[in-house]
């Protein structure tokens, strides 16, 4: 009998051809379509399904598809059914100036709708058209097309018990926000369905808060969803993570926080206000009712908080979609926190504010004049910001340019290649080594069509009141820009490909030496980490100086020249570190201070550390300057000092502890202190050697303190003395001057421990 041997290779071909005949023959089926869909990403993904759409209506794969697409607008943070997309909180400091708050587009909506009616057509009696329609309709709401999305709801009647549900569930929701409390009582009282009533009883107890009201015409139905245990259970879910304030309730004070709410200056009433305590859990995007006290604006406008517990609170605002469309939100006084401490009264104005209008005249290729005004304001100045737009308008590059020029008057002259050549200077501070695309590729630099942003600010406050609003889906307004076409460096850079950017640039530098955008991108990529996954830094001083350098000879910059210092300074050469920094700016000023801190040159040191104090980096320079003058011994000067530190960030407070130093018998370290005042450290460190005192180890403490180097590092010495110090003024002076040290630890500690429990 024989045997035929079949090599493995030989079924591995067969199967392939089998496959590659199914896909031929299969290639245009809506199966086929709707799968490739699933496999791909973003704008590939919704181009299968919408082909699906074009070429097979009649299919079913083709509503799936549409659903898909609706899910990813719709649900693309979290899956939670009700009152996703239905509102969204703001608080101070909520800002629309990167361009990341625009939502559907207006074309975007007419093609979604348009898409329905077709396939309506085909599936308008089927189970799961239920769920594409009411996916349409929340897309419409969230667009802020409040009448599609309530006519969607309003004409069809679901065969799916659960979307049936949710659909009476979001009109009553959409009623309520639209302040239609009768119609919304109605449908409350009757669809209500005990088998979601939780759901229920959520929508119920939105309404309540809204309106004010807890009385409904059917009794039986007010008392179950207002009675004692429901609402406990309800607001214990919408609470689940009480903060603070909630908790301290027997703790109440006489505080009161109150304001008024207003759109262009006319009151807005039934709008949700909350309080967040800045000690509990934030609310950002998302369930207004978690961790916050709530009010309710009235007729005219007003809010208020009575019986505040002490404390610091944020402010925020829950604003329906149909409502915030297209407005701006500043909050009186701006991004600043509210301390309530011992019957104190606060008073916080909200505003939601119409777009700046903004037209266009080209005067010439990279010369634009913008005409700006605003019905309501008058502001101080506008600032121009520009994206590059990528394909189309609902992509960007993240290449930004944000003016540093404030334009005052209506009339903005933006001449492109002035402010093109004055950001050149920018993006060469490391950002704490994290890398971002758009602060290394020069702003303005490409060709193409450019979004253009303007936003009204004041001399006195901040302020975000822009040409768009809050998620707009107005049309962007662009601009176009001649410039420079992409290398394959700039590709590679802007896909995040940084390791093949770095050599793609290396390469291209050596066919254009004197190309200065490609020496800029590549001394801030050497500035930077942006490799995370190799065990060794890329960041690369040396390297970055080179291009730094011969930028330098070609357009000398006082921003260049700082580059340059940081890069010296990180590379430890302190000495020309200083020749490169520039004294009269105060971050400049304070690394000069630094350098000679590291230099052991104490008294340099303070004389620069001293030109700071008043400056935003007030206590950290104090902090440094206190180490100084205990090791120098000079007590008039650390008194001095120790009255305007004002950061009680770590709950460090200098002074009584300070005046308990001053009061300790120090006589036994003269020497040392002499040492020190005469520049002799090696000879002062020497001394306390020789020393076993809890003094003495104080002031190596201070010594490692003064060392340049890792935190993992310098928080391990600092640990290994510290522990052996039993005197408690000093212990309590190392614990606040090393507070970052012991926290640092700790942090180390645990993560070491975690590593060695994970390989047990």
């Amino acid at each position: 009998m024989k045997y035929i041997t079949i090599k493995v290779k030989h079924i591995i071909i067969f199967i392939c051809v089998l496959i590659i005949v199914y896909i031929g023959i299969n290639f245009n089926s809506p199966g086929m379509y709707y799968l490739l869909g699933n496999m791909s990403k973003g704008d590939n993904s919704n181009a299968y399904y919408n082909r699906l759409v074009n070429e097979h209506p009649e299919d079913k794969n083709s509503v799936l598809g549409q659903i898909k697409i609706l899910e990813n607008i719709l649900f693309s943070n979290d899956n939670n059914k009700i009152f996703n997309k239905m509102i969204v909180t703001v608080q101070d400091g909520f800002s629309t100036v990167n361009g990341d708050t625009r939502v559907v587009g207006e074309e975007s909506i007419i093609d979604i709708n348009d898409t329905y009616s077709t396939l309506l057509e085909y599936h308008r009696d089927n189970d799961y058209f239920d769920n594409y329609t009411l996916y349409t309709a929340l897309v419409n709401w969230y667009a802020g097309y409040n009448e599609n999305a309530l006519g969607l709801l309003e004409k069809n009647v679901f065969n799916n018990k659960e979307y049936e549900n949710l659909r009476n569930m979001y009109l009553s929701l959409m009623n309520i926000e639209l302040g239609n409390f009768d119609e919304a009582v109605n449908l409350m009282e009757k669809h209500y369905d005990e088998e979601y009533e939780f759901y229920w009883d959520t929508v119920a107890y939105y309404y309540s808060l809204l309106s004010g009201k807890k009385d409904f015409s059917k009794k039986d139905f007010s008392d179950h969803i207002f009675a004692e245990d429901k609402k406990v259970r309800i607001i214990d879910y919408l609470n689940e993570d009480i903060s603070s304030v909630q908790m301290e309730k027997n703790k109440k004070a006489d505080n009161t926080i109150q304001g008024v709410l207003l759109s262009d200056g006319k009151p807005v009433e039934n709008m949700l206000v909350f309080l967040t305590s800045m000690d509990g859990v934030s609310s950002q995007m998302g369930f207004v009712f978690r961790n916050n006290l709530i009010a309710v604006t009235d007729e005219n406008g007003q809010y208020s908080f009575d019986n505040v517990p002490n404390g610091d609170y944020s402010l925020g605002l829950c604003v329906p979609w149909n409502r915030i469309k297209g407005h701006n939100i500043e909050f009186d006084k701006g991004y600043r926190k509210i301390e309530m401490e011992g019957n104190s009264s606060y008073t916080r104005n909200i505003n939601l504010f119409s777009p700046i209008k903004v037209s266009i005249k080209k005067i010439e290729s990279n010369r634009y004049q913008f005409q700006v005004s605003h019905d309501y304001l008058d502001f101080d100045y506008y600032k121009v910001g520009l994206s590059l737009i990528n394909g189309d308008e609902d992509g960007f590059y993240n290449v930004n340019y944000h003016s540093n020029t404030k334009f005052r008057g209506n009339t903005i002259n933006f001449d492109v290649d002035k402010e093109r050549e004055s950001y050149f200077n920018t993006g060469y501070r490391s950002s704490n080594g994290i890398i971002y695309v758009e602060s290394l590729l020069d702003a303005l630099h490409h060709s193409g069509k450019y979004y253009l942003k303007i936003t009204g600010g004041y001399d006195d406050r901040d302020c975000w009141i822009d040409n768009y609003g809050s998620y707009s889906n107005t049309p962007i307004t662009t601009i176009d820009i001649q410039g420079e076409e992409w290398t394959e460096g700039d590709k590679l850079l802007i896909d995040q490909k940084f390791g093949e950017a770095v050599l793609q640039y290396e390469k291209e530098l050596k066919e254009n030496p004197d190309d200065l955008h490609i020496r800029r991108t590549l001394a801030k990529m050497y500035m930077r980490e942006w490799d995370d996954n190799d065990d060794e830094s890329n960041i690369d001083y040396k390297k970055a100086l080179e291009h730094l350098r011969i930028i330098n000879e070609s357009m000398p910059t006082p921003e260049i020249k700082e580059a340059i210092g940081n890069c010296y300074y990180n590379l430890k050469d302190y000495e020309t570190a200083i020749e490169y920094y520039d004294k009269d700016v105060d971050i400049q000023q304070y690394y000069i201070a630094k350098s000679y801190y590291y230099l052991n040159e104490y008294n340099k040191a303070i004389e620069n550390y001293s030109g700071l104090i008043g400056s935003y980096l007030n206590d950290t320079v104090i902090e440094k300057m206190i180490r100084i003058y205990l090791l120098q011994d000079d007590m008039e000067g650390l008194k001095s000092v120790i009255t305007k530190y004002t950061n009680k960030y770590n709950n460090a407070d200098y002074e009584p502890v300070t005046n308990k130093y001053i009061n300790m018998d120090r006589s036994d370290f003269k020497e040392f202190y002499g040492f020190i005042n005469d520049g002799n450290i090696d000879e002062a460190k020497s001394f306390l050697s020789n020393k076993d005192s809890d003094l003495a180890r104080f002031y190596q403490l201070l010594f490692i303190l003064l060392e340049d180097t890792n935190g993992e590092s310098r928080a391990n010495k600092f640990m290994d003395v510290y522990k052996d110090i039993n005197d408690d003024i000093l212990k309590d002076y190392a614990k606040n001057l090393g507070y970052d040290e012991i926290k640092d630890y700790d942090t180390y500690n645990h993560d070491n421990n975690n590593d060695e429990a994970i390989q047990d």
